[in-house]
């Protein structure tokens, strides 16, 4: 089971798996449970947020779970990357759906093209 567990205002719930690392291209600390976890969890709104050195905050899919551990963040595009002063409503929007409808796209936090 991961770190958080979200319920959007519409009561749609929301999985985070919280991590910390250093630098912005390793390997990711997830173990193979939480690898298995994330995998079958994958196509609902289930997401990996890792915070940098820099304090930047990352959102990757569930799906990206296996390569964030086995070839690490620089193999994998983030869905969102929130620079201090955090944009909270923007990353709040990104993984907490507000409609039953779950789909996804790669977004970057400047623009207003978030597909939920």
């Amino acid at each position: 089971m991961p770190d958080v567990l979200l319920c959007s205002e519409s009561g749609v719930f929301s999985f985070l798996e919280l991590k910390v690392t250093k630098s912005r291209v390793g390997k990711l600390d997830l173990s193979p449970h939480q690898c298995a976890w994330l995998s079958r969890h994958s196509k609902g709104p289930a997401f990996i947020v890792v915070r940098d050195g820099s304090l930047a905050i990352s959102v990757y899919t569930a799906a990206d779970a296996v390569d964030l551990r086995m070839d690490g963040l620089a193999a994998v595009e983030a869905l969102g990357v929130f620079e201090e002063p955090h944009d909270w409503e923007a990353f709040f929007r990104l993984t907490s759906p507000v409609g039953s409808v779950y789909r996804i796209s790669p977004i970057h936090p400047q623009e207003s093209e978030y597909e939920l």
